[in-house]
């Protein structure tokens, strides 16, 4: 992964953490789970199907494997899931291929084409409100543009990131992330007061996580702050402070940037001697670690002190090296300082053509850089123009929409004030309705109770009727074999066969009871165990495909789960004639997705609104059990989709 800061021409920047996708889940978030009861809804088939889901959250995997090891092909899958999300109308896979997809180029380079693969999967986001993944694009953006050199657009978006992650349960490390990163660009446009308050704020919740690493960040970025407050004694402490937290968590590079400010502290003071025992501590550590930039930042201080020394020979010596390192790592916004320095240096050794040639590169430099930033403000304005834009367009259609409202609120209450007898009679239909909701709770609790009954009915049958009658059958055979003095094997193998008959359909009783595997490793291999058996007494391909279940849910949790899948695959088998099901159920996060597919015959929608049975009832409740949502699509000779989501 490619840093997302780079350094720049202060010496006080670092390389902090990239916020990148893949730590999102993603890529696979999802905004707070709702507490309220939801109700199920029909709508028509997509022209999705769960294969197709499937096909593009393993394509999503696949990509998400390769990100540490070759972004080549962590790309590559992307670009397939996206294909075929778009292909199928699959508009969440759609928006997060996307995501991924903008990660997987801008760690090969490619910044100009994440940033418009994040801008296509913004409105996405926003329409079907994948909160966490919105943020994680806002970010994704904020590092193109920070790598391009366009800060202010960079800082608009990580605090669109921060802003998004308001409303939505992320993972602690996320806005101290994007915070570090801010106050860090904070100090690159010099807006001290803002980079303290971010440093401060960063510094805090990276301690309450015990993340020693972001907190030697944050402190000193607050010791730049300070300093360049004009408080340099308050920003000695916290550069005290960070090099404790470098220290502890073995952040090198930092603790080399760390003894160069501490240096500038005692050079202001005039103790020359310190600040140059902290530049030779911290170049010994650049060049034991293969620090570049540490190097050439203390090499740099280093001549500046010789300079004030009157050892011009030395000075050069030091600016020269650091000038060689600045110019081979393509650091124009530092190198430039360096050429002014030489400059002064040539300039005070009576050299006046070698300092006009120093000068002259300083001037190169200097001016190419400021037309890098004209053009930056030009892109950023030429952004906030557009964003204006959208946003007028969208207040327009407020407005026309508030104003029909009123119009129509208008007409309403015209029409109540001239017919009061007619509100009456609604009362009196409320009061009907709110009876017959009444009577609804009821039937689903009779209808549950009923349920219960009949699978008490059912076991006990099969107890008595199946397993019952066959120990009987064998106690009755074996009191024959008593008294018998002839050779009996052969009837008392039959006897044993039949004993182990006895044993399969008790253990058969007893997984539709509750499944060993279940309580003893858990929903994936318990749901795999029930759908082998089930492929024994069926003709239909029966598929089960997992993700995110490694990690045990809560017990009540599975079991409600289980009993669901179970009879939507029940009911697959015994009426839809199908010749092939599919369960799939996915964890991400606190949130859990469950779907049973099969290409059986369908029916008519209408027949679970009106009359909708013992079974159907059982999975409603169980659904309202797990604040969950519940989303089918079916119409003959279609087959069935049932779609499950609810959090855990």
């Amino acid at each position: 992964m490619n840093p997302t800061l780079l350094p720049s021409l202060i010496r006080n920047n670092l390389l902090p953490v990239v916020l990148c996708l893949v730590s999102f889940g993603l890529v696979s978030g999802q905004t707070e789970p709702s507490r309220q009861l939801v109700t199920s809804s029909y709508s028509p088939t997509p022209t999705y199907t769960a294969k197709d889901t499937a096909k593009v959250r393993e394509l999503m995997e696949k990509g998400k494997a390769w990100y540490q090891h070759n972004a080549d092909s962590a790309r590559y899958y992307h670009e397939k899931g996206l294909a075929l999300a778009r292909k199928c109308g699959f508009k969440k896979g759609e928006a997060r291929c996307l995501i991924n997809l903008a990660n997987a180029v801008y760690d090969l380079g490619e910044y100009l084409l994440a940033n418009q693969l994040c801008e296509e999967a913004i409105p996405l986001c926003l329409e079907i409100n994948l909160k966490k993944e919105l943020a994680a694009t806002y970010n994704t953006l904020a590092n193109s543009w920070n790598y391009l050199g366009n800060h202010h657009l960079a800082v608009s978006y990580y605090e669109k990131s921060l802003n998004a992650m308001e409303s939505v349960k992320v993972p602690p490390y996320f806005p101290i992330t994007v915070t570090n990163n801010l106050s860090t660009l904070y100090l690159d446009l010099k807006l001290y007061n803002k980079a303290l308050t971010n440093s401060l704020r960063c510094l805090g919740l990276s301690l309450a996580i015990q993340d020693t690493a972001t907190a030697a960040t944050a402190s000193l970025n607050i010791g730049n702050a300070l300093k360049s407050l004009g408080k340099p004694d308050s920003a000695m402490i916290f550069y005290q402070q960070a090099l404790e937290y470098g220290k502890t968590s073995g952040y090198q590079t930092l603790i080399v940037t760390t003894l160069g400010n501490m240096s500038d502290y005692y050079l202001d003071r005039g103790d020359y001697a310190q600040s140059r025992q902290l530049l030779n501590q911290g170049l010994a550590l650049a060049k034991k670690t293969g620090d570049e930039y540490g190097k050439m930042i203390n090499l740099h201080g280093l001549g500046r002190l010789d300079y004030w020394e009157k050892n011009f020979g030395s000075a050069e010596k030091n600016y020269q090296a650091a000038l060689a390192i600045g110019e081979r790592l393509g650091m124009k916004d530092y190198t430039y300082t360096l050429y002014l320095d030489l400059s002064d240096l040539a300039h005070i050794r009576k050299d006046q053509n070698q300092a006009l040639i120093y000068r002259k590169r300083y001037y190169a430099i200097r001016d190419s850089i400021a037309n890098t930033t004209l053009i930056h403000a030009v892109q950023e304005m030429e952004t906030r123009y557009e964003t204006v834009k959208k946003e007028k367009q969208i207040q327009s259609l407020m407005q026309e929409a508030t104003l029909r409202q009123l119009q129509l609120r208008q007409r309403n209450i015209q029409f109540y004030s001239a017919t009061a007898l007619a509100i009456l009679l609604l009362i009196s239909g409320f009061l009907g309705y709110r009876n017959l909701r009444h009577r609804g709770k009821l039937s689903v609790a009779a209808a549950l109770l009923e349920g219960q009954e009949a699978e008490r009915s059912r076991l006990a049958r099969d107890l008595h009727d199946g397993l019952g009658g066959r120990i009987t059958g064998v106690r009755h055979f074996i009191q024959a074999l008593s008294g018998r003095t002839d050779d009996i094997r052969e009837e008392f193998s039959r006897a044993v066969a039949e004993l182990d008959r006895c044993t399969s359909e008790l253990r058969h009783i007893a997984r539709n009871m509750m499944p060993e595997a279940l309580s003893r490793f858990g929903l994936k291999d318990a749901l795999e165990d029930y759908c082998d058996h089930m492929r024994e007494a069926t003709t239909a391909e029966i598929h089960v495909f997992t993700s995110g279940l490694e990690e045990r849910l809560p017990e009540n949790k599975e079991i409600v789960l289980f009993r669901i899948i179970q009879e939507l695959l029940n009911n697959a088998v015994k009426y839809s004639s199908a010749s092939e099901i599919i369960a799939q159920i996915t964890r991400d996060g606190d949130r859990v997705h469950l779907t049973v597919e099969d290409n059986g015959r369908g029916f008519d929608p209408q027949i679970l609104h009106t009359s909708p049975g013992v079974g159907w009832a059982n999975i409603m409740s169980r659904v309202r059990y797990l604040n969950g949502a519940l989303d089918w699509h079916t119409s003959p000779g279609e087959g069935l989709i049932v779609n499950i989501e609810s959090y855990v």
